[in-house]
């Protein structure tokens, strides 16, 4: 066991009673500015842990990550909120968002693989639907080869939003994560 009152790198050991009374108790002791000891400020005052040292590093060290985290968040919840004949503009401005942050990069790129292939096929339907209007208003034959590649690309289309439906729970998982990261 340490003596009393020996250094014990940047804290003193001392007894927790007067001597002669001490039933072996220590307590740690940190100097204070002025010289003073502040009982159990060890105790009371931990070093922070090292995943609070590595978000404290994030945030200082790239003060745009946390501005191009806000944007690629904000992106994407517009692009949930839009409809559908806009969705493939909303899709453009998650893939514009700048990234330099290697954790708000990721987070793009899971974005991108849910969004782009949703996006491509909300294009489609509007595709259709515009053919299928024309094949109603007679200004397009049921039997041209346009018309007949309708079920091609409702398929195509189908698969898509397969893919990008499939590919949101990462991109979710993800931009949780920036949340906390950037306490947005």
């Amino acid at each position: 066991m340490n003596d009393p009152g020996k250094e014990v790198g940047v804290f003193r050991l001392r007894p927790s009673e007067p001597a002669g009374e001490s039933r072996g108790a220590y307590f740690l002791y940190a100097s204070t500015l002025d010289g003073g000891l502040a009982k159990g400020s060890a105790e009371r005052h931990r070093p922070p842990s090292v995943s609070v040292l590595v978000a404290c590093c994030a945030l200082s060290c790239a003060p745009g990550a946390k501005h191009q985290a806000a944007t690629l968040l904000g992106a994407v919840d517009r692009f949930r909120d839009a409809a559908d004949e806009v969705k493939a503009e909303r899709a453009r401005a998650v893939v514009a968002v700048r990234c330099d942050d290697a954790t708000v990069c990721s987070a793009k790129r899971a974005c991108e693989e849910a969004i782009v292939p949703s996006a491509r096929a909300w294009e489609l339907k509007g595709e259709i639907s515009l053919r299928i209007r024309d094949i109603r208003g007679g200004r397009l034959a049921a039997d041209s080869p346009r018309a007949s590649e309708l079920l091609d690309e409702l398929h195509e289309a189908e698969r898509l939003l397969g893919e990008g439906r499939s590919k949101m729970p990462e991109c979710e998982r993800l931009l949780a994560q920036l949340r906390v990261t950037f306490a947005l």
